[in-house]
Parts: structure tokens; C-alpha cells; sequence
């Protein structure tokens, strides 16, 4: 089980994001839910570089650039879970 973070103030790149993220989370059957932080104290605790951003553990994984295909956020997200740390026995 994974924390996704989605950061952003509700535009249109987000809502973008936001249905190309659930569209790929979707697509590789994860049950993992979106937070969803719009709070600007909140943002900045993170130090992106920019907004919308990604978070998976905490970890940024998409933060600049053109808005992500399906496809590559699905790659994304499987990136960010090959990297996670092992879970303790």
C-alpha cells in the first residue's frame, strides 16, 4: 500500500493530473487512494518546485513539466514502488 499525494491549487493542469493519475492507478489495479492537498502551508512543507506535483511516500515523482500521459504516470508509479524500501518482517 502506497500514499499518493496529489499538490495543487484546482486548475485545469490539475484536474488534468488528477484524471490521468486515477485513470493509470485504475489501469494497474491499485486500491490506493489520491490525497488530495491544496493548502498552501501545507504545499510548501513538501519544497516542490512547482505545482501540481506528486507525491508517492513521500517522495516526489512528478513535479514539472507537460502534463503526464496515463502511460507515463503508470510508469511513474511503478518506479515508485520498485524504489520503496522494503517493508519490516
Amino acid at each position: 500500500m502506497h500514499s499518493i499525494k496529489l499538490l495543487g491549487m484546482g486548475d485545469a493542469r490539475y484536474r488534468c493530473i488528477k484524471s490521468n493519475l486515477l485513470e493509470a492507478i485504475k489501469h494497474l489495479g491499485w486500491a490506493e487512494a489520491v490525497d488530495e492537498i491544496s493548502n498552501l502551508n501545507t504545499i510548501l512543507h513538501y519544497k516542490v518546485n512547482s505545482v501540481p506535483a506528486i507525491l508517492v511516500d513521500e517522495h516526489v515523482v512528478f513535479e514539472c513539466g507537460e502534463v503526464p500521459s496515463v502511460e507515463q504516470l503508470e510508469t511513474l508509479l511503478l518506479q515508485a514502488q520498485s524504489e520503496a524500501p522494503a517493508a519490516p518482517v
